[in-house]
């Protein structure tokens, strides 16, 4: 009589044991790496969506910009272009072209928008930088403004050191 093949409940319990501390030390490094994504991703997608609101300034020869309301953390912000002439982008009647949603909200935005002119020139400087979360060493995490420039960089905690 031939001996049945198969596994013993021992060698089975021995393999969801190696398993299961394999998944515990990996589940700590994944959400690490995660928060490093969305961090870096977040941070790529304001200094876009800023380019881009530059760029429609420039083409359109009007006043455009982002606009996130009367708060100084934010988490939502709208790229809108001024369709009424008034020279900002804060009325219901401005055009808006894309809403953003971030998973991590945004400090250092003062005011409530931040607009370029016509020629593509910013309004005024400012430095966004991510908030409310411990960001990791060497991930980009803040978006500087001035006039002429939108450059990313790491925040330091206290500014922006632009790449």
């Amino acid at each position: 009589m031939r001996p049945k093949a198969g596994f013993t409940l021992v060698e089975l319990m021995v393999v969801i044991a190696l398993f299961t501390i394999i998944l515990s030390m990996g589940i700590p490094a994944y959400s690490a790496w995660k928060t490093k994504h969305d961090i870096d991703g977040q941070t790529r997608t304001l200094y876009r969506n800023l380019s881009f609101a530059r760029m429609e300034a420039y083409v359109k020869k009007d006043v455009a910009g982002i606009y996130w309301g009367a708060t100084a953390g934010f988490s939502n912000y709208e790229v809108r272009v001024d369709s009424n002439g008034d020279g900002d982008i804060k009325d219901s009647a401005d055009q808006k072209i894309m809403d953003v949603t971030s998973p991590y909200p945004w400090g250092g935005g003062s005011g409530d928008s931040l607009t370029f002119d016509g020629r593509g020139f910013a309004a005024t400087g400012k430095t966004f930088h991510v908030s409310g979360v411990s960001v990791p060493q060497g991930v980009l995490s803040c978006v500087v403004v001035s006039r002429t420039r939108i450059r990313m960089g790491f925040w330091d905690g206290s500014s922006c050191q632009a790449k």
